[in-house]
């Protein structure tokens, strides 16, 4: 059971603020930074490797990117003791003697390796019986399908490439992207069938642009043919998502053999 929650972002600036600290002392360092001048246990937590001992293997992480705020291990060196320091993200730590005995710096989980030879073993959100908050990584909003509600694109287009390159003069290929040639056929079969009057009452540009009037005969010909009930407003809903759907696939099986 956890004894309470410490912060391992305040420690990582707390240390960072930091330039010089007693050689070999990571571990004293550590405990400092994390809000405590000596060990929850004198005596107990003698050395970095006795410390991650006692980690439990549950709290371990072994991925090389650890949050600030993490603990990061490595692996003993000469003296058999091992090493401790606290991540500041993007696979950089804060450590002692770093960049020379004596020194508090910055440097990379790489680095320390190629410089001192040891391993990095693992980093823990865990230590002395406490959790260790760290930073959450950004969340990275989800794209913007391409297009929009006003437009065309976005929306599979093989199957109607296909019914479009059989039947009204696309040249293009078969790819799913609807570039001008593909959007320009379309408009010609909009216009060729009627729907681009029935919706707009004019017969529409045959001008590659897929916005506007070119959704909106596109919603009049899926009201007509293929269940979508909704209002012919231009409006990229997911009622006329679906009825694209059942027309792209429906052109797809009758026009397989177009390539």
């Amino acid at each position: 059971m956890s004894k309470g929650i410490l912060s391992g972002v305040d420690a990582a600036n707390r240390f960072a603020s930091w330039t010089r600290y007693a050689t070999g002392k990571c571990l004293q360092a550590v405990y400092e930074a994390l809000g405590s001048r000596q060990s929850d246990r004198p005596g107990f937590y003698t050395y970095a490797l006795r410390a991650l001992e006692t980690v439990p293997v549950a709290n371990r992480k072994y991925d090389r990117t650890p949050p600030k705020g993490a603990i990061v291990f490595f692996s003993a060196g000469g003296n058999g003791y091992g090493h401790i320091c606290i991540s500041v993200g993007g696979g950089n730590v804060v450590s002692t003697d770093i960049p020379s005995s004596g020194r508090v710096g910055i440097t990379s989980i790489a680095a320390i390796e190629k410089a001192w030879g040891r391993r990095f073993l693992c980093w823990t959100n865990w230590v002395m019986g406490y959790d260790v908050s760290t930073a959450q990584p950004a969340v990275t909003p989800p794209a913007p399908a391409p297009g929009g509600h006003d437009s065309l694109r976005g929306l599979p287009w093989v199957g109607i490439q296909r019914m479009l390159k059989s039947d009204f003069g696309y040249r293009g290929k078969i790819d799913g992207d609807p570039g001008t040639g593909t959007i320009a056929a379309f408009q010609r079969f909009m216009n060729a069938k009627g729907y681009s009057e029935r919706a707009l009452g004019r017969r529409i540009a045959e001008d590659g642009d897929d916005g506007g009037d070119t959704l909106r005969a596109a919603q009049q010909w899926l009201k007509e043919k293929w269940g979508y009930a909704s209002k012919i407003d231009g409006d990229r809903g997911p009622g006329t998502t679906a009825a694209w759907g059942r027309a792209e696939a429906a052109n797809g099986r009758a026009y397989s053999r177009v390539n």
